[in-house]
């Protein structure tokens, strides 16, 4: 058999159709049979790069870089506070296109306990830290007064993962939005004054565009 001279294009190609066969027909419903048909290749051709359905998406939760990307943009600007810059990153987070397409296929798995402890080791472990360092920042400058920064950005990730979570919300939009109205209180009595109407907005907006993929792929 020939040696396939660029493995990282069919890696591309394998995370990118399985991706949107997420999207289409959920994580449940998508077999792998289904992405080697979508894919035409040889079962033996992406089993040499994924043993499983999970191995592919745990490598598309990993593929998408654009928080570390926004991250370092903001911490390098010096002309933001850094509650400004919590605000811009926690923004980008609910409304951009790309992060939002992985971010469905993570969403609508969340029945799933892999896919739900994949959720939580990130929130935990790594979007936490990018959270901490705008908390402490903000302490410094006094644009937020929180006394406990690190668990500060662990508990609302939790939240914002979990219990905001758009993908394990059952109670409707209204629902949904009276829970965000909570999380301004909360994050409020502790110093950290983040949530306003249009930051609210944009994840009611969040909620929406996953409302439309459930009922693409009849989870609803």
């Amino acid at each position: 058999m020939a040696r396939n001279k660029h493995p990282e294009q069919t890696v591309q190609r394998i995370l990118t159709v399985a991706g949107k066969l997420f999207s289409e027909k959920g994580y449940d419903g998508t077999s792998m049979q289904d992405i080697v048909s979508a894919l035409g290749m040889s079962k033996g051709a992406i089993y040499h790069h994924f043993k499983s359905k999970q191995e592919i998406l745990e490598r598309l939760s990993e593929a998408f870089k654009g928080e570390e990307a926004i991250y370092l943009r903001l911490k390098n600007d010096r002309s933001l506070t850094g509650l400004q810059k919590l605000y811009r990153f926690t923004c980008y987070a609910v409304s951009d296109r790309e992060k939002q397409a992985v971010n469905s296929v993570l969403l609508l798995g969340m029945g799933d306990p892999q896919v739900i402890a994949r959720v939580l080791h990130n929130a935990t472990h790594e979007a936490a830290g990018y959270l901490g360092a705008f908390l402490e920042e903000g302490m410094r400058d006094g644009s937020m007064t929180v006394r406990h920064p690190a668990e500060a950005a662990q508990a609302i990730l939790l939240l914002l993962n979990l219990w905001l979570n758009p993908g394990m919300e059952q109670g409707g939009r209204e629902r949904y939005r009276e829970k965000l109205c909570f999380m301004k209180e909360l994050t409020d009595g502790i110093g950290i004054p983040l949530m306003d109407e249009p930051l609210i907005l944009l994840f009611c907006d969040y909620y929406d565009q996953l409302a439309s993929v459930r009922a693409k792929t009849g989870r609803d």
